[in-house]
């Protein structure tokens, strides 16, 4: 994902996200999934990458299949878009 908006530590253009100290967005993350909200694990530039932003989340108790996924960064929607979701 990208456009995540301000960073804690701001990376310079082009250079990749260092491991230490790592670059977390300023604005809070929110993810849904299905309709139901995920515990968001972490969200952040990924480390050794240029302009990549990482986002790990908990799937809630949900069925198995294609589910609607939305990312919130602050007042920013990403567009919806299908995660698949497989058996416990």
């Amino acid at each position: 994902m990208t456009g995540q908006g301000a960073l804690d530590h701001p990376i310079a253009d082009g250079t990749a996200a260092p491991s230490n100290p790592l670059s977390l967005p300023t604005q809070p993350v929110t993810v849904t999934i299905g309709g139901l909200n995920a515990n968001v694990a972490f969200a952040g530039m990924t480390r050794g990458t240029v302009g990549l932003f990482q986002v790990n989340v908990q799937i809630p108790d949900i069925y198995a299949g294609d589910q609607a996924m939305l990312i919130q960064v602050g007042d920013m929607l990403s567009a919806v878009f299908p995660a698949a979701v497989g058996e416990p």
